[in-house]
């Protein structure tokens, strides 16, 4: 009886000491290159954390113009600098100086995308565009915030705004259709109940009852004969002649 041929065991799929012993450089410089990641992004958390606690404390502090400024420019980014950016530019809508106060928000909006409070900027302008009786310019504004965050809490005061500074220059028929869009999209809001009311009102004065018959007087109710004329007087009244002029 012929012998039968021993069979071997294949060989393992992966040999872990073979592969090191292929890549061990490579494995050494990623480890190497991945603790270094780590220990760069542990650094950067906290050196953010630590900057977010030192501008918080730098704005809780600040009290004037200069003091929120500087949070601005030592803090460039942070939420402490746009909320310090929207103080000092409503401290200078307060007094007066528009110029200064659009500048503010522009640069605030522009530095600060993500802000929670991005809307307020909008709105700044806007207001500031009202203030100096630049209708056109503050219906705009109103309408861009509508546009731009209309799921917003600032969104049916904007709005509202916008329906009613469009009534004041007299545009009444789209100044209702505005204010009706107040009650429609933000029936919930305390503008829908003022923006009804306002509607209501220019409801009435475009269209407006019509006037009731002028009644007769009542001594002609009572005695409907006495308000003809009599004879003698009937008699009297001279009557147009005819004209033969061409």
């Amino acid at each position: 009886m012929p012998a039968r041929p021993v069979l071997e065991s294949a060989p393992s799929a992966f040999d872990p000491v073979l592969f090191w012993s292929l890549h061990r450089k490579n494995i050494l410089y990623g480890s190497t290159a991945l603790a270094l990641a780590l220990v760069v992004f542990g650094v950067t958390l906290g050196f953010q954390a630590v900057r977010r606690v030192k501008a918080e404390a730098a704005f809780a502090g600040a009290e004037q113009s200069g003091d929120w400024q500087a949070v601005i420019n030592q803090f460039p980014g942070s939420l402490a600098a746009g909320n310090a950016a929207l103080r000092l530019a409503a401290r200078f809508a307060g007094e007066g100086k528009y110029q200064e106060a659009d500048a503010t928000y522009d640069a605030f909006m522009r530095q600060n995308p993500k802000h929670p409070l991005l809307v307020n900027g909008c709105m700044g302008l806007a207001q500031d565009a009202e203030n100096e009786k630049k209708l056109d310019k503050a219906v705009q504004g109103y309408a861009q915030l509508v546009r731009q965050f209309g799921n917003t809490y600032l969104a049916p005061l904007a709005l509202f705004n916008q329906a009613r500074l469009t009534r004041d220059k007299g545009s009444l028929k789209e100044a209702q259709t505005l204010f009706g869009a107040v009650v429609q999209r933000y029936p919930n809001s305390v503008a829908a109940t003022l923006a009804g009311a306002e509607a209501a009102k220019l409801n009435e004065k475009l269209n407006p009852p019509p006037a009731p018959a002028a009644a007769a007087s009542p001594a002609a109710q009572a005695n409907p004969a006495s308000a003809l004329p009599s004879p003698e007087k009937a008699a009297s009244t001279p009557r147009p002649s005819a004209s033969l002029a061409p």
